[in-house]
């Protein structure tokens, strides 16, 4: 019993850090192309 609900436990844990990564990837790939995206369309506008 206890060591089903540790496993349940870790298996929900490794989902939850699995999603979380996912969004920090996503935060820093956001991050890092949306600044790129507006300095293109900076050098458009001045070209």
């Amino acid at each position: 019993m206890g060591s089903l609900f540790i496993s349940r436990l870790i298996a929900r844990n490794w989902v939850v850090g699995l999603v979380w990564m996912l969004g920090q990837a996503l935060l820093l790939t956001a991050k890092l192309q949306f600044p790129a995206q507006f300095a293109r369309q900076l050098m458009v506008y001045r070209a």
